[in-house]
């Protein structure tokens, strides 16, 4: 990493003063510090290496242990050369290869004063990665999804298939006839920003190293810590910042602002809906999503409703399943790999009451990761769940409901998050970074920062049962 600071200074420019916000002094050196490295050859050498540490096969190439940003299934071959493919390879950039390449070590900073990721406070990977690691760890939302880097904003679909049904016979010596083709859409996908940010004052903070009655001896070691990876006796059960990405997730889409002033990330409410539901249940387009009207019947999904309440039985999960066969070229009892039933606790509760009264209820382990929810069975390793017809079934809290949690057939081919920046955590201040003028006054302040977006390619591979009692 020797030539690291000589190609930052021939790709970026170093400001000089403030900008508003946490950690403002040296944090947008820092971030265009960080641009640029990410962009050297140093950094494709190093995420070169580590894809051939992590898969190494003969001639230089390696097998992926996750999805591409371009979709390829984990276990895709590629040349070693240090592009960003899978969510491993952000990782080892983000996480890995930044704090030794902006360490003390490496020279790569302002040569007065250097503001390094190592400095207290300022810039800190680990408290980032903790947090990111939680989030695709646990059996929640955003874990059961995969995760992806960001690839492109703009997607392409097919929105209407070529020819008419059933065409292409000729007659005997009749005419080729005319060339066909399918209509092309494209949309865009937004990233969202979460952030969550703390402060304590120096007066709190030095009170807290006395012999006052504090709540801690750290204020602002215990709030980073709650707002991450939660507290040992958080009664939540994890850290804020996790817990309200997964809260937006599982919003109920008619409880939205509508994607005019969304700023939150898409829930699976809005991504898996149709025309009957927007038009029964949304006030202002919350239903609509990537510019397409849901409620003149575009970019629909399989939804199965009835707003005068539908009690809850297991033909309703037969009937997602034949939807979706119905209406798109998969089978999810064929792709068990892919699918999976997400509801909430009281529903999975009913689901396994009428399994157990019917038929024998099946269960499968298995685990959340990267690669969102993975079957591992025979393997005594992860969550045993209940599954039906060979599709686990998987239960958290966050997911919408009526009388009863809602049931969502979901496709993890086809629905997933994209992730333009893993989780960050940032500080400054008195005590913990460069004094009290970044945020102008006499305290400390910190913040995670989550960038990504619930990216949906194929709505008809999916689908919801609502309104159930």
């Amino acid at each position: 990493m020797a030539n690291i600071r000589s190609q930052i200074a021939k790709r970026s420019t170093v400001k000089s003063g403030g900008v508003s916000g946490v950690g403002a002094v040296g944090l947008e050196t820092d971030f265009n510090e960080r641009v640029a490295l990410m962009k050297s050859d140093p950094a494709r050498q190093y995420l070169a290496k580590r894809q051939l540490q992590r898969g190494g096969l003969n001639n230089g190439k390696y097998q992926t242990q996750a999805a591409t940003r371009d979709g390829n299934r984990a276990g895709s071959v590629f040349k070693a050369d240090g592009y960003v493919r899978t969510i491993y390879d952000m990782i080892d950039l983000h996480y890995n290869f930044m704090p030794q390449a902006m360490g003390k070590t490496s020279g790569v900073a302002k040569s007065d004063d250097p503001l390094l990721t190592d400095t207290p406070g300022v810039h800190n990977e680990v408290y980032g990665s903790d947090v990111f690691v939680l989030l695709n760890s646990e059996q929640n939302i955003f874990g059961v999804l995969e995760t992806r880097p960001w690839n492109k904003s703009g997607e392409r679909i097919i929105d209407n298939w070529a020819g008419d049904e059933a065409s292409g016979g000729v007659g005997e010596n009749a005419a080729i006839p005319d060339t066909i083709k399918p209509d092309f859409d494209t949309f865009e996908t937004k990233p969202r920003t979460i952030t969550h940010s703390f402060d304590v004052s120096q007066v709190e903070q030095l009170l807290a190293a006395t012999d006052d009655d504090a709540i801690t001896d750290d204020p602002f070691a215990m709030l980073r810590q709650f707002f991450g990876e939660g507290l040992p006796d958080q009664q939540t059960g994890g850290g804020e910042h996790p817990k309200h990405i997964n809260e937006m997730l599982g919003m109920d889409a008619a409880s939205t602002d509508g994607p005019a002033s969304q700023k939150e990330i898409l829930s699976i409410d809005q991504a898996i809906a149709d025309g009957t539901e927007a038009s029964e249940y949304e006030s202002d387009g919350e239903y609509d999503i990537y510019g397409f009207d849901r409620s003149e019947g575009e970019f629909e999904s399989n939804v199965i409703m009835d707003n005068n309440g539908q009690v809850f039985h297991l033909d309703l999960l037969d009937d997602a399943i034949r939807m979706v066969k119905e209406n798109s070229d998969k089978n999810p009892q064929q792709s068990p790999e892919d699918y999976f039933f997400l509801t909430g606790h009281d529903t999975y509760q009913r689901i396994e009451n009428e399994m157990g009264g019917k038929e024998r209820i099946d269960t499968v382990r298995t685990q959340t990761g990267f690669n969102g929810v993975q079957t591992n069975p025979g393997n005594d390793v992860g969550v045993a769940v209940a599954e039906y017809k060979g599709i686990p079934i998987i239960e958290t809290q966050d997911v919408p409901g009526d009388d009863l949690s809602r049931i969502y057939l979901i496709d993890k081919q086809s629905l997933w998050i994209k992730m333009l920046l893993p989780t960050q955590f940032y500080s400054t201040g008195t005590e913990v970074g460069d004094g009290p003028f970044p945020i102008g006054r006499l305290g400390n302040q910190g913040a995670y920062v989550t960038i990504g977006e619930l990216t949906m390619k194929n709505p008809i591979t999916h689908a919801k049962v609502r309104d159930l009692e």
